[in-house]
């Protein structure tokens, strides 16, 4: 609706002139000039001119792509998405005709804009089409094929997404099933993944990598007599070279107990040989490649002339893959400081995240992630006030009082009547009163209602108002006297200590982004670095351009051991910084400068190295070691951990990280 609006604002601001030969612009010269608008970046321009060239072809493939790639510029992703089924329903052959992403948008803001769909497309099927299809459309197949088969999850059903990931499925890329059968084994569903991956084989018995998923699915799920009998097909058709590349790593961690539980069993029967060679794959793909060259020595030692293993084992050596994953023994405890409580990296859980949504007034995202969560009488206290505060807020005033009955129902009278329980949830008050006005405008449209009484009256009963929540559920009685909930609530005000308002303390705003930056700067001083991290995010998300802000978070990752979401962090700062463009010397940013003691750095960067030998196949750590080298003027250390990350990234590397590899070359000694 808000893209239509837009659309109908534009056409009612264009200049007014009359249709003749002599004024009116051909169809294909509207859409050149639409696509030129937008190749630089000319927002209103290309809006304008591809709602020109709609108008005259509502139906042609090439105007409804345009319109399509124009709002996903300017931040209309679900009208973005329905332009684009539009193109592809009347043309499914459109994408690979046209030019390349990059030659139709500004390059250099590529990245942020697909970036910004990703982060809300993982519920919603037709965000992760348009993310799927605007990677396709700058040919990174690898990146789209997740997102399609994601769409395809979500609707069940969706015959644009199954056709474009066929179009995928017939290039030398790994296809849908074998995609889907890998993140299953990642998250520990081992029946599903097992039967994504005997689909990936009857689909294509060509694939040899779905023999070896399947094989290893079936192992993970201790049915080792079938995955023996599976593993002959899988060594017959993947080479051992093909096999270790595909599982390099370490991506499927829980398969280190099957090994071990392979190589005991080992010990027990009269042909090892079969036992020991898939114990060796099996530690190989959880990361445990010491275990892995132990279980092929033993091999050896039962046949020295089996070239499956002598070829695994030359693999791992050529790479120096010779180390379990560090682990500390049960009789050596860690060393614990009773002062200090351990650096554990924050998590969020779904109700945390629709919090957070909700914080900011968020109610779309929110929904998303709580509707999952619902499961008849089994679902979470917790969620249904959520998803009661969330309805309220979207207007949706029946559905918001089916949640709100529910939660009252299975709520103790302390929930019930706790201070500021909604006002809480909101990061100001202008916020909450905004959430408010939908009851009181209900109410003031129907004096007589139950409904919004009732939800008043809990507000009014959460802000100590019991006189006005005692009269609210008066009105609200008289329309609905056998209503459970409001005779629960009425009993609930009668009991002496509700009989007088209390003068109850507000919940403060969140504080603005530079007193949260103030507070995390303080924190990291205190050395308490989730804290630290979880304040400079907060302050991210209110002022993304915030001074300083980009350091402090990569500071903070660093130092709570967050290695992963460093990368993913140093990955937007290049481009915030445009070191793509502007070369090396545009990357100022030195981790070592932001700690006062030098010895807390080193610690810290004790545990990164250690990670990094630990996780030698991975790309991660590698890159955020070598970015806080270079910030610490340690170009030798930069030029050999931005070496390494170059060889393992196993896409196209970083352009920006890239140059930071050249220029440290230049710079080591």
């Amino acid at each position: 609706m808000c893209g239509l609006s837009l659309i109908l604002l534009v056409l009612l601001a264009a200049p007014l002139r009359a249709d003749s030969p002599a004024s009116e612009a051909t169809t294909d010269r509207t859409l050149a000039e639409a696509r030129v608008a937008l190749s630089r970046g000319l927002t209103g321009a290309a809006l304008e001119r591809s709602t020109a060239a709609l108008k005259r072809a509502p139906l042609g493939a090439p105007e409804n792509l345009q319109m399509a790639l124009t709002l996903w510029w300017v931040g209309q992703f679900d009208d973005a998405a329905r332009y684009l089924r539009r193109a592809l329903a009347d043309n499914p052959e459109i994408l690979g005709n046209e030019p390349k992403l990059r030659e139709r948008v500004p390059s250099a803001q590529v990245n942020d804009k697909i970036l910004a769909v990703a982060k809300l497309a993982d519920q919603s099927a037709e965000l992760c089409f348009l993310t799927g299809t605007l990677l396709l459309i700058d040919r990174d197949q690898g990146r789209a094929m997740p997102f399609l088969v994601r769409s395809e999850e979500l609707a069940g059903t969706d015959g644009q997404a199954s056709t474009l990931i066929g179009a995928i499925d017939a290039s030398p890329r790994p296809d849908r099933n074998l995609t889907r059968g890998l993140r299953e084994m990642q998250e520990g569903d081992l029946d599903r993944a097992q039967r994504s991956f005997a689909f990936a084989a009857l689909d294509r018995p060509q694939l040899c990598e779905a023999y070896a998923g399947w094989t290893l699915a079936l192992v993970a799920a201790a049915q080792d007599a079938e995955a023996l009998r599976m593993a002959d097909t899988m060594q017959a058709r993947c080479p051992p070279q093909k096999l270790l590349n595909w599982l390099a790593g370490g991506k499927l961690a829980a398969l280190s107990d099957a090994g071990t539980r392979l190589e005991k069993a080992a010990d027990a029967v009269a042909a090892p040989v079969p036992h020991l060679r898939l114990a060796m794959i099996c530690f190989f793909a959880a990361g445990y490649y010491g275990s892995a060259q132990r279980c092929g020595v033993s091999l050896l030692v039962q046949d020295k002339l089996d070239d499956y293993t002598l070829q695994a084992l030359d693999y791992m050596s050529a790479r120096k893959l010779n180390d379990d994953p560090f682990k500390a023994a049960p009789d050596r405890p860690l060393p614990t400081n009773p002062d200090k409580p351990p650096v554990v990296p924050p998590t969020q859980t779904p109700t945390e995240a629709a919090r957070a949504a909700m914080k900011k007034a968020d109610y779309a995202t929110a929904m998303q992630l709580l509707e999952p969560q619902v499961d008849g009488a089994n679902t979470p206290v917790v969620v249904l006030h959520l998803l009661f505060v969330c309805l309220v807020g979207r207007g949706e005033l029946i559905d918001a009082g089916s949640a709100f009955q529910a939660w009252w129902s299975r709520a103790s009278d302390d929930e019930r009547t706790r201070t500021n329980a909604v006002r809480e949830i909101f990061a100001k008050g202008a916020d909450y009163d905004a959430w408010l006005k939908q009851l009181t405008n209900a109410r003031d449209a129907d004096l007589s209602a139950a409904l919004p009484r009732m939800l008043i009256a809990y507000t009014e009963i959460c802000d100590g108002k019991y006189e006005s929540a005692r009269v609210s559920l008066s009105v609200a009685l008289r329309a609905e006297n056998k209503n459970f909930t409001l005779q629960s609530m009425d009993r609930l005000m009668a009991q002496p200590k509700f009989a007088a308002d209390t003068g109850r303390p507000k919940v403060e705003d969140t504080p603005d982004p530079i007193q949260l930056m103030a507070r995390g700067e303080q924190q990291f001083k205190d050395r308490k670095y989730p804290e630290a991290l979880a304040s400079f995010l907060a302050a991210a998300e209110r002022d993304r351009k915030l001074k300083g802000i980009g350091a402090a978070l990569l500071k903070a990752m660093f130092a709570a051991g967050q290695y992963d979401d460093a990368a993913n962090h140093l990955l937007r700062l290049f481009d915030d910084l445009d070191v793509a463009n502007k070369g090396a010397d545009a990357f100022t940013v030195s981790v070592f400068a932001g700690y006062l003691d030098s010895a807390e750095f080193d610690k810290h960067l004790a545990a990164l190295r250690q990670t990094c030998d630990a996780r030698k196949l991975a790309s991660a750590p590698w890159l955020v070691l070598g970015a806080v080298l270079y910030g610490k003027h340690d170009y030798n250390g930069a030029r050999d951990a931005l070496q390494v990350y170059r060889e393992n990234e196993r896409g196209k590397p970083n352009k920006a990280a890239v140059m930071l590899l050249e220029s440290a070359k230049k710079q080591a000694r």
